[in-house]
C-alpha cells in the first residue's frame, strides 16, 4: 500500500488528548485519574519527543515532521511546539505534586528545550506566526500558524502577544467558516465579537 503523506509525520494529536484529559482533571480534580490516566499519558507523550528527535543548538530539532495535514514537510511546525509548551507547562503547573520522579524529570527537561515559536514577516512587514520553521507547499486548508491560539491557548484576551496572534489570524492562510474550521473558536479566543457574530 502507498503511504498518505498526510499523516506520515502527524503525531501532534497525542499532545492535544494530552490536554483535553488534564482540562479534564482540572474541571473534576479526579486525582486518580491524573495517576492512573493522565500522567502516564503525558509521559509517554513527553518521552516520545524528548528521544525521538535530534538536538539543534541546543533546541529540540522536530524533523522530519509536518504541520497538520497542510504542510506535509516541516521543521519544528508550530503546533507540535505550541503543543509541547503550552500542555506540558499547564501540566506542571497543576499536577507536579502527584507526578513521579521520572515524570518531573523528563517533562521538565524537554520544556527547557522546546524552541520558540517561528516568526515571520506579513506583506506590510508586520509579525506574524510562521506554520513552522521551514515548510513545503500547502496540500490542505488547516491553519497551523493559529494552533497557539486555539487548542494551544498561548495567545488571547488578556495575555501577552494578542497582536502578534490577531495579526496572524487577519493573514491566515485560509478563511472559511463551514466543516472543521477553527475561525470561530479563534476569533472568539482573540476577542474579535462582531466577527464571530
Amino acid at each position: 500500500e502507498a503511504e498518505c503523506s498526510y499523516v506520515t509525520y502527524y503525531w501532534q494529536n497525542g499532545i492535544e488528548q494530552t490536554l483535553m484529559m488534564l482540562d479534564y482533571y482540572l474541571y473534576t480534580k479526579d486525582k486518580q485519574f491524573a495517576k492512573e490516566t493522565l500522567l502516564p499519558m503525558a509521559e509517554s507523550i513527553a518521552d516520545f519527543y524528548y528521544r525521538h528527535y535530534p538536538r539543534k543548538e541546543g533546541k529540540l530539532f522536530i524533523s522530519p515532521g509536518q504541520a497538520l495535514e497542510t504542510y506535509h514537510q516541516a521543521d519544528n511546525p508550530t503546533p507540535e511546539l505550541a503543543g509541547l509548551k503550552y500542555t506540558f507547562s499547564k501540566l506542571i503547573d497543576n499536577t507536579e505534586g502527584l507526578m513521579n520522579f521520572y515524570q518531573k524529570h523528563v517533562i521538565k527537561n524537554l520544556l527547557k528545550e522546546i524552541p520558540d515559536l517561528p516568526i515571520g514577516k506579513d506583506s506590510t512587514g508586520g509579525n506574524v506566526i510562521m506554520p513552522a520553521y521551514t515548510y513545503s507547499k500547502a496540500f490542505s486548508k488547516e491553519n497551523a500558524e493559529l494552533y497557539p491560539v486555539f487548542p494551544y491557548r498561548i495567545f488571547g484576551v488578556n495575555k501577552p502577544g494578542i497582536e502578534l496572534a490577531s495579526n496572524t489570524f487577519n493573514n491566515r492562510g485560509t478563511s472559511f467558516s463551514n466543516c472543521w474550521s477553527q475561525d470561530a473558536i479563534q476569533m472568539a479566543y482573540l476577542g474579535m465579537t462582531e466577527q464571530v457574530r
